[in-house]
């Protein structure tokens, strides 16, 4: 009560707007990262827009995506490549971005939703925790958008996510963001899925399944989508379809949104950057409302039915700049009583009162949603960035975006509500009724949403949908990785589940990296450069050591890269050999500015080191003016890095060597010149058309590189290269092309296999996950076993230091899936015999638990062990010790006094370290 007393003592001044009061909430916002909302999601579209679209136009031809899938589906003959076995790292308790939902009609506990591009999930607990069902899914059919249920349980799950475009300007033929696979079908409650084969968009004359914006079900086998062109309709359960007409010339717009009750039914569609609503009450004839009262001066619009009272129907408009608004601003929100034949304009845009970002930095073409309470027709709850509430004449915010009430990150905020919500939905079977948002982070509930500031929770467990850009490892186990939309995350070994992850800094993450001699200090960053480092694993940040860089007013990617470089040297200091350590370290940070002086690559000898007190940064490379750099990786010898690029819609690849062995230090003016040091500036490739997304080097044989290429352009294009002269003078060093049977798509990095005498053993990160070669590129297999065909943004490999060996870890970034690990590389070199490792396994049955249930330990060796339960906030409630035999152990537990939920069991040992997961529903 006290944090509560003392928030709504700071509510401040009301303003009027168009008749309505706007209160100033006293919900807390994170202005820094909220300011930059707007601009961050605009320049994540211009971020993927580089990697995947034509640099030349802005724009993703679709024949080029088509046709790459069509290859794909072709490379199954080559299945004789590594097999890699991929198993996730996590996160299980952070959810990425999700645009729909749906509350099983028959059982308020089961609820269906997916991610953007982490395909279907299933909870049977009211979310509590969820399942991923594992389907055929056809290229596309990861980018869940949209779900419906049919009166019979019938479900039907749509493809793409147009809204991840720009939608203006380059880019803006509507077909650039993430194009999906049409439309997918259940007759289980979401078990088993079956593609409409109706729906391919590959098929000739069937685009308009390239995107599927919402689908809606009428009566029977009746269906409807609402597609990049037109509004679909289903008598049959989907196996055939027709266009229906709609007036103006709008039958081929895209169609945003579709809201049915009874026969009637409202439309949204958008077509030459205007947007029209229709209404039918045949489900047939469509006729346009609200024609000279809504705009159509709008970029994107929402609509919503009461349920309590139908006659009442609410339309939330986004903006296309036209009118005196800013581009993606609300335009406004108006209001029907009498079933949409006549509206009023109740709230204005260009007010204090903007759901869609801040002044400058709008977005909502990209996340817009609204809905009426369904216990007050008269009360409205809109989500952007924002979520505000229209209820009795007053306008206010009802979440907030800070997570936290304190600087500590220890007191939660109960208000918060991951910032972008796409979407609302209301459960009112249940007692007490339920609302649920869906966000860039995931599921978010409440309870008491009638409340006049509702507090919420998250539903995010086992949800594994997060869109990461980058990942680094340590061979600890721990994982740091930047993501889109939440942040830097770090995962421990030992944490909760072993796959729990924290956020230890908002907005979006990129590039990431961890002392491999300390894993306590590791590095991360926000968008536009925003680094900071830390020697305490991520729970205090320090920016401050990029004060003294002279780029500070540099224009720095969205997505900065940065690596770091580390070493040892061994002194005999006190007569006995290598008694003394000398950790040493070079961290280089890659910008980009226009200015050639402040462009390119600087570099510090101290970034590792947190006693002292000013960082020296030096400018180390020359003539990169106007190059936007994308990834960045150096040699072990930490003699030279390799940075890949482009400069306009070409791909180049720069290399500065002689950085080992140099004297860092300014000369008198304060200056510092890279090549009176030896050290130089050379391009060593260049690719048109494309840009340089990924490097892979060597760590064995460091002249062999390769470059990998983004962008769907036409088969004369090739994606991926190899050097193996990349240390030769700059007029000798040659990269051929490895393409081999690789479909032509986007990849976005690339490792080599080190434990191999030759280096023939390459793998690639792509738009459809991992591929390998084992003969240099000739041919290339899939290797997305454990895993789907995710977009996959890096590849990162860790040496793990054993006392009878060495193996390497390789860890995936998807993006939509989580980060995902494998050993299958690892040789068996000199294994100590005499070293015990326990293959020991744990289960639980049964899962769900009533009352009881019992744990399963299979062990090889007798034994004793202790075992804990942790509840979900990763409080003790159990534990006792156990003696393992040498078989199958079972051991009944008692859950009658558990609360419902979901709980963790670890079970550990000498040579035991086991974790579960089990769930108590009585």
């Amino acid at each position: 009560m006290k944090t509560k007393s003392l928030i709504i003592a700071s509510l401040i001044g009301l303003t009027i707007i168009s008749g309505i009061v706007l209160k100033n909430s006293f919900i807390n916002t994170n202005q820094t990262n909220i300011n930059n909302k707007g601009q961050s999601i605009s320049d994540a579209i211009k971020y993927s827009q580089t990697l995947k679209a034509d640099l030349n136009t802005g724009e993703i031809n679709p024949e080029y995506v088509l046709k790459a899938r069509k290859d794909l589906s072709l490379m199954k003959q080559y299945r004789s490549g590594l097999n890699l076995d991929w198993e996730i790292k996590g996160p299980d308790n952070i959810g990425g971005r999700t645009r729909t939902l749906v509350i099983d009609k028959d059982n308020t506990k089961i609820l269906y939703t997916g991610g953007v591009s982490g395909g279907f999930y299933k909870s049977i607990n009211g979310g509590q925790s969820w399942q991923r069902k594992e389907y055929e899914a056809n290229l596309g059919g990861l980018v869940i958008s949209s779900i419906a249920q049919a009166s019979d349980g019938t479900l039907y799950f749509g493809t793409g996510e147009l809204y991840f475009n720009l939608m203006s300007g380059s880019g803006g033929n509507m077909r650039s963001g993430s194009m999906g696979g049409g439309i997918y079908k259940s007759t289980d409650k979401g078990e088993t899925w079956d593609f409409l084969n109706s729906t391919d968009a590959s098929k000739p004359g069937n685009t308009e399944w390239e995107n599927i914006q919402d689908i809606v079900c009428g009566n029977g086998d009746v269906v409807y989508a609402g597609s990049s062109q037109g509004l679909m309709k289903s008598t049959d359960g989907g196996d055939n379809w027709t266009r229906l007409a709609l007036p103006d010339g709008y039958s081929s717009a895209v169609i945003f949104d579709i809201e049915k009750n009874g026969n009637t039914m409202f439309v949204a569609a958008y077509r030459s950057h205007r947007c029209k609503i229709y209404k039918s009450t045949d489900e047939e004839n469509f006729s346009l409302v609200g024609d000279g009262i809504i705009s159509t001066n709008q970029a994107r619009v929402s609509i919503t039915i009461s349920q309590s009272n139908p006659d009442y129907v609410y339309v939330v408009g986004a903006s296309n700049g036209a009118g005196g608004y800013q581009t993606y601003a609300m335009e406004g929100i108006y209001k029907s009583t009498d079933n949409g034949e006549n509206w009023v304009k109740i709230v204005n845009g260009n007010s204090e009162a903007e759901v869609f970002g801040r002044f400058g930095h709008y977005q909502g073409q990209y996340d817009q949603c609204i809905a009426v309470d369904p216990t007050d027709e008269n009360r409205i709850f809109v989500g952007g960035v924002d979520m505000y509430t229209l209820n009795d004449g007053m306008w206010y915010k009802s979440a907030s975006t800070s997570e936290f009430n304190d600087n500590d990150k220890k007191i939660k905020n109960p208000y918060y509500v991951h910032a972008d919500k796409h979407n609302i939905f209301f459960d009112t079977k249940s007692t007490p009724n339920k609302m649920y948002i869906v966000t860039d982070g995931g599921i978010y509930f409440s309870t008491n949403f009638t409340n006049k500031y509702p507090t919420y929770g998250s539903l995010n467990v086992n949800y594994i949908t997060t869109q990461f850009y980058a990942v680094a490892a340590h061979t600890d186990g721990s994982i740091i990785g930047g993501t889109q939309d939440n942040g830097s995350i770090r995962i421990e070994k030992d944490g909760l589940t072993g796959i729990s992850g924290k956020e230890i800094l908002g907005g979006d993450g990129f590039y990431t990296e961890i002392s491999k001699y300390n894993s306590s200090v590791c590095f991360y960053e926000s968008q536009y450069g925003d680094i900071n480092r830390s020697q305490n694993k991520g729970k205090d940040d320090d920016n401050d050591f990029m004060d003294d860089i002279d780029i500070m007013t540099s224009h720095y990617n969205f997505n900065t890269p940065f690596r770091l470089w580390e070493d040892t040297i061994h002194y005999d200091t006190f007569g006995t050999s290598y008694d003394t350590t000398v950790f040493y370290s070079k961290f280089f940070v890659a910008a980009y500015d226009n200015n050639v002086n402040k462009n390119g690559v600087w570099m510090t000898e101290n970034a590792t080191d947190f006693k002292i007190d000013t960082i020296k940064w030096f400018h180390i490379s020359e003539g990169m003016g106007g190059f936007e750099p994308q990834c960045l990786e150096y040699t072990p010898d930490g003699n030279t890095i390799f940075i890949g690029g482009n400069v306009g819609s070409t791909g180049r690849l720069y290399r500065i060597t002689g950085i080992k062995g140099v004297k860092y230090e300014f000369d008198a003016g304060g200056n510092f010149d890279p090549t009176a040091k030896g050290i130089t500036t050379e391009l060593v490739g260049s690719w048109s058309n494309r840009t340089v997304t990924g490097l892979g080097i060597s760590p064995s044989y460091p002249n062999t590189v390769v470059a990998t290429l983004g962008n769907y352009v036409s088969s004369s294009y090739d994606h991926v290269y190899l050097s193996n002269n990349a240390l030769d003078s700059a007029s000798k060093v040659s990269f051929v092309s490895i393409q081999g049977n690789l479909p032509y798509f986007p990849v976005y990095d690339a490792a080599i296999n080190s434990f191999t005498t030759n280096q023939d053993t390459i793998i690639i990160a792509t738009d459809y996950g991992i591929f390998a070669t084992v003969n240099g590129g000739n041919t290339w297999s899939e290797e997305n076993n454990g895993m789907d065909r995710s977009p996959v943004y890096m590849l990162r490999q860790v040496l793990y230091q054993y006392s009878w060996g060495a193996e390497y870890m390789f860890y995936a970034a998807t993006h939509g899936m989580g980060i995902y690990g494998t050993q299958t590389l690892a040789p068996d070199i000199g294994v100590n015999k005499n070293i015990y490792i326990s293959k020991a396994t744990m289960t639980v049955y049964p899962n769900p638990a009533i009352n009881h249930t019992n744990l399963i330990i299979k062990s090889d060796k007798v034994q004793n062990v202790k075992t804990y339960i942790y509840n979900i906030n990763g409080q003790i409630v159990k534990s006792f010790n156990i003696k393992l035999s040498n078989t199958e152990n079972n051991i009944r537990i008692n859950t009658s006094s558990l609360r419902k939920g979901t709980y963790i069991v670890k079970t550990v040992g000498e040579n035991i370290d086991l974790t579960s997961k089990f769930i108590v529903i009585k």
